[in-house]
């Protein structure tokens, strides 16, 4: 009976302590904290690397060399399997206006690589970089990490110190399944987080050259020389069509004009020579 007393005091307090926990200012973080969560890689973010960039990478390439220089970033991803380069996104469009993307997430080796490489191989038109320092999320995440380990490990032995009590038995398991639960969700927030701080994003956008686009809208002037000549042809008889009446009415008041101003003048004359 005084088990059955003690143990949900036991349960409040521990919820207490850990709602407590997360409202306290997260701490500086340092290897030791980040390592902490149990699926983090297995070398942890240094202390100043708390950093998570994306970087945006415009190139101009010819149309010719658009396809070869698409297929050999994903070539040169796929063969970084150390440097964990990982392509999250592609597309390539050929036609009139060809154009091509690349998403990828790599280690920082991998990606100045990779951008290298296509500074030798087109025109860098524009390339931007931007950072979120990640350091206040992945110290308070691995601070509730632990706070709900120590909660676990309290439950734990609440639960084997009375074991035939059924009702809080089954209460406390179901506080454990709940806690697992909340472990495993923030482990899996702290393990992406600590991949965003240990690699980098990297897209990248390629488009024609200015020469090759010209020559690409003179291909499609020609391609639609005759559709647009139809409709050009169409629009000049509905002018026509629409002018026609107008310029029969304004002909027969010309006549009436003319007439008028031809009788006014014999008249006029008619009374000079009298």
């Amino acid at each position: 009976m005084a088990f059955r007393k003690t143990a949900p005091a036991l349960v409040m307090a521990a919820v207490f302590l850990v709602g407590c926990g997360q409202k306290e200012e997260p701490a500086e973080l340092n290897a030791a904290t980040v390592a902490t969560t149990e699926s983090a890689p297995s070398k942890p973010a240094a202390a100043n690397k708390t950093l998570a960039y994306e970087h945006e990478l415009n190139l101009n390439v010819s149309e010719e060399a658009m396809p070869k220089v698409f297929n050999g970033v994903k070539a040169a991803c796929l063969a970084e399997p150390d440097q964990g380069c990982t392509e999250l996104s592609s597309g390539i469009r050929t036609g009139d206006y060809p154009s091509a993307s690349i998403k990828l997430r790599a280690k920082p080796e991998s990606v100045q690589k990779i951008v290298k490489g296509l500074s030798q191989q087109g025109r860098i038109v524009s390339q931007n970089s931007h950072a979120e320092d990640l350091s206040h999320s992945l110290a308070d995440n691995a601070k509730k990490i632990q706070m709900l380990r120590d909660y676990r490990t309290q439950l734990e032995e609440l639960r084997k110190q009375n074991g035939k009590d059924v009702e809080t038995l089954m209460k406390v398991s179901k506080e454990l399944a709940e806690v697992q639960s909340n472990i495993e969700a923030l482990e899996g927030k702290q393990a992406g987080m600590v991949q965003r701080v240990q690699t980098e994003l990297l897209t990248i956008s390629m488009s024609v050259e200015g020469a090759g686009h010209q020559r690409s809208e003179v291909k499609h002037a020609l391609a639609a020389f005759g559709a647009n000549f139809s409709s050009a042809l169409a629009a000049a008889i509905t002018a026509i069509a629409y002018m026609l009446p107008w310029a029969g009415l304004l002909a027969v008041v010309w006549v009436i004009i003319s007439q008028w101003r031809q009788r006014r003048k014999r008249l006029q004359n008619k009374d000079q020579k009298q």
